[in-house]
């Protein structure tokens, strides 16, 4: 079964996640005062599996990591703006 699930994102700097296989990120946005992404996964229990996944918030101007791939999404915070990645590394 998909269902969306939410995860805390850490400001201003990379993270590692470990995340379910396969999730697919649809958006990034501030809750409350919280950087949040939200993905789409299969949680049926039967198939589930973990793997790790980098998230980054990337400042306007700043150097995106070569690992960050996927664009999830720009969010302002205040004055600042940051712009939301996911990817491995090699």
């Amino acid at each position: 079964m998909r269902t969306i699930w939410k995860f805390k994102v850490e400001q201003f700097t990379a993270q590692r996640m470990l995340v379910p296989v396969g999730i697919k990120f649809l958006s990034a946005q501030m809750q409350g005062d919280d950087l949040c992404v939200w993905a789409e996964v299969d949680n049926d229990p039967n198939t589930i599996e973990s793997g790790v996944v980098w998230i980054a918030a990337v400042g306007t101007g700043q150097h995106i990591p070569v690992w960050a791939v996927n664009y999830i999404g720009t969010v302002q915070i205040g004055d600042y703006v940051l712009h939301v990645y996911a990817g491995t590394l090699p």
